[in-house]
């Protein structure tokens, strides 16, 4: 007899291979792997520990290349927990911080529930099933512990990161877990192999690397700076205690030798073992590097925040110089602006209005003070002049010294720099910066200021220019309609005489003219014709 096979439906072959490659069912393959993974590593344990023996070399890598995966598959599963869009350095921290903490705490509880672990010196793997169970429990936890400080420094190392920092952090990765399995052939309790030795030593060369990528703590503040200090070093003191754990024999097992301790982990795998040691290494190495940089940069923090002041000034000005149409808002930006860059304490604009029938300048808008005050604490006029003739700004170190100033003690008013704004050749008027105290502008502040005063004579400059080409173009429309109008009133047609050819043509000098012309019909015959 002959049986046809019954083809697979298609449909649902197609259904399932949807099914497998949707992100939910790759994440519960990895999940199974993991599990799968542990419950083996797990089992073998109990089984070598029930048999006596040791494991022979081929069975050994198994074991330990097994855990290196598992970590490496917890490592993925978490990724999609890590993810953010904006690097945030203090929540990023202090989320190690307190996942950190409660891994830890975490671990001293089982130690201390499970009490004493004992090795199997001929064997090197748990003596009973109560070490066998603490190893493992020792394994998750850490393993926890690795993947968590990974997934929490990546942002940081990668923040505006570059495709070479992005291969340096994967090379590292990949070289810890080169390190790591290298030492899988090896007993628990033997020493480190030369192959180990070298692979470890790129590994910690890119560990390096990696702990100087410190970009992101430029950008903060001085009060993020002082936390952050606080979070670094609590991170790195946990992580510090984690490693001291493992090699001072607190949570470890009894070794081979008289005082040797051989780390719990290490008697579920050496190499996973050997794992978590490079990324705790790393993340002690990144957290010290991190709170010695951060206390080098608090006293440039100001002089940081100033800049990012004036940048953030300059653009506004540079934005509202597009943007002509609304003059108060002009004003009031170009002179809010020393104050917001963190210059000056006071500013203040005296502008010189020539439609408003006087050339004398007028203080226009002022920030951190009155602009009442700001009239009456200095000769406007007597500065604005002064300036505009020298074109240079003007620094006052001991404001009150000068007799061009009429400020009172009450005033507060130690330093002060005058800057003409000057656009076409045209005088616009001064911008005014003070500070409470005396000689407080240095050379880069002036410098700063000057490019404040000449953004906004252009500006100023750009306003008076839309301002008379609206006043053109209004004219010219009222000019035009006038035009309009005054065709209206000329005659739109002539009479037609009998005899005689009339025809007119009118051509104004200028828009309009006052002329006037008009043919009168007078009746019998007779026409009267009419110019005005």
């Amino acid at each position: 007899m002959h049986f046809d096979p019954v083809p697979f439906p298609s449909s649902t072959l197609n259904r399932v291979r949807s099914a497998l490659s949707s992100k939910g069912a790759q994440r519960l393959i990895i999940w199974l792997a993991a599990i799968a993974l542990f419950v083996g590593i797990t089992f073998s344990h109990f089984w070598y520990a029930l048999l006596g023996t040791s494991p022979d070399t081929v069975s050994r890598t198994i074991i330990n290349g097994g855990a290196v995966g598992f970590a490496a598959l917890i490592y993925l599963l978490l990724s999609p927990l890590f993810e953010q869009r904006e690097v945030d350095p203090l929540r990023t921290l202090w989320r190690a911080l307190l996942l950190a903490a409660g891994l830890l705490l975490a671990t001293l509880v089982a130690r201390i529930l499970l009490g004493e672990w004992q090795m199997d010196s001929s064997t090197a793997l748990p003596d009973d099933l109560q070490t066998a169970i603490g190893a493992a429990l020792v394994a998750v936890l850490e393993t926890l512990f690795a993947v968590i400080i990974l997934h929490s420094l990546r942002p940081l190392v990668l923040f505006r990161r570059s495709r070479t920092t992005r291969r340096f952090w994967v090379a590292m990765l990949v070289l810890m877990g080169l390190s790591a399995l290298t030492t899988a052939p090896v007993p628990a309790n033997a020493g480190q192999h030369a192959l180990t030795t070298i692979v470890l030593l790129l590994t910690i060369f890119l560990m390096v690397y990696c702990a100087f990528r410190l970009s992101w703590i430029v950008r903060l503040t001085f009060r993020h700076k002082f936390i952050t200090i606080l979070f670094t070093t609590g991170l790195a003191t946990l992580i510090g205690i984690v490693l001291f754990m493992r090699f001072a024999g607190f949570g470890s097992a009894e070794g081979t030798l008289v005082g040797e301790r051989i780390p719990a982990i290490y008697l579920y795998s050496r190499s996973l073992g050997a794992l978590i040691t490079s990324v705790l290494v790393f993340g002690f190495l990144y957290g010290a590097t991190a709170v010695l940089s951060l206390v080098f940069h608090l006293p440039t923090t100001q002089a940081y925040a100033q800049q990012s002041g004036e940048i953030r000034a300059f653009k506004a000005l540079a934005e509202l110089s597009n943007n002509v149409l609304d003059r108060d808002q002009l004003v009031t930006t170009i002179s809010g602006a020393p104050v917001r860059a963190g210059i000056a304490d006071y500013a203040w604009l005296a502008i010189i209005d020539s439609r408003s029938g006087s050339l004398a300048p007028k203080v226009a808008a002022a920030a951190g003070i009155s602009r009442e005050q700001a009239a009456r604490i200095v000769n406007i006029e007597t500065l604005v002049s002064d300036t505009a003739s020298t074109g240079e700004p003007l620094v006052l170190g001991t404001a009150l010294a000068d007799h061009r100033i009429q400020a009172r003690p009450g005033d507060q008013i130690g330093s002060l720099v005058a800057l003409p704004m000057i656009a076409g050749g045209e005088s616009h008027g001064a911008l005014f910066a003070a500070k409470k105290i005396t000689d407080g502008f240095e050379a880069d502040d002036v410098g700063a200021l000057e490019g404040f005063a000449n953004q906004a004579a252009l500006a100023l400059s750009h306003a008076s220019l839309f301002r008379d080409a609206l006043e053109k173009e209004r004219m010219a429309r009222e000019l035009a309609l006038a035009r309009e109008v005054q065709q209206r009133l000329l005659p739109q047609s002539l009479p037609q005489i009998k005899g005689a050819d009339i025809a007119v043509v009118e051509h104004p000098a200028h828009e309009i003219a006052g002329d006037y012309y008009d043919v009168v019909d007078l009746r019998n015959g007779c026409y009267g014709i009419l110019v005005a």
